[in-house]
Parts: structure tokens; sequence; C-alpha cells
């Protein structure tokens, strides 16, 4: 599959898969306390233990204008079966936006609130789909 990696130095301390899965999403602003009811939809286009990259459709264009370098928290749904039956749900921030082309922007995701069963479901899942390759 494909990728391309956010220019700037090598961060990055887990392993990385590199596989789509659905997302759902709120953004919750931290200037005010505000909660957007609105759910948009993503696809990851990478995903670790500590974060993910996802690709937002322009057509969502009003959520990218929202994420503005961490300031809004973000209230994430991601399906690890193509059926959504097995959900894990987490918050976190946006660190950077970057548009890819005039379809899509695509953002990078540090995790800060994690359940510990959702976070061995990750870790299973991601040993899963390595082990697979």
């Amino acid at each position: 599959m494909a990728h391309n990696d956010f220019s700037g130095s090598e961060r990055r301390r887990f392993v990385r898969l590199y596989y789509p899965l659905k997302i759902k999403f709120r953004i919750i602003s931290e200037e005010n306390n505000e909660e957007f009811l609105k759910v948009y939809n993503a696809i990851t286009r990478d995903i670790s233990i500590n974060g993910l990259c996802m690709e937002i459709n322009a057509l969502h264009k009003e959520a990218c204008d929202r994420i503005k370098n961490g300031q809004d928290k973000l209230e994430l749904e991601i399906a690890l079966s193509s059926d959504n039956l097995e959900i894990i749900k987490l918050s976190g921030v946006a660190i950077r936006l970057l548009e890819e082309h005039s379809k899509s922007y695509h953002t990078g995701v540090i995790f800060t609130r994690f359940e510990e069963d959702d976070k061995i479901k990750l870790l299973h899942f991601m040993k899963t789909r390595m082990n697979q390759k």
C-alpha cells in the first residue's frame, strides 16, 4: 500500500500498521468546552498504539477547519472489523493537518485517553494483521 509520510524528522517510537480502518469522530473545543454533536467519518492511513494518521474527505472541510494543531480534542471510534462489531473508543488531539490534494486531508492524531481493554484489543488486532503479512 503506497503512503506519503509527513515531512520532518522521524519521531515515531511505536510500530505502525498501514491498514484502512473506519473512524467516526467528533470535535470538542478546548477553548470554550464546546462539544460539537456532528459526527464525521475518516479512514486510517496508519495506526500505532500511540496514535494514527487519518484521511478526511474534503467534503468535511468544516471539520478540518476546526482541527488546529492540537487545540481541539477529538473523540474517536475506530472499527476493528468490517462489520463494525468490534469498536474501540478513545480521545486524542490533532498534531497536524495536511491537504493531500483537493479531495482529502491527512491528520496526525496522538491518543490522550485510552481504556486498557481497548488498548489490548488494538494491540491484538495489530499483532494479528502484522503476522498475516
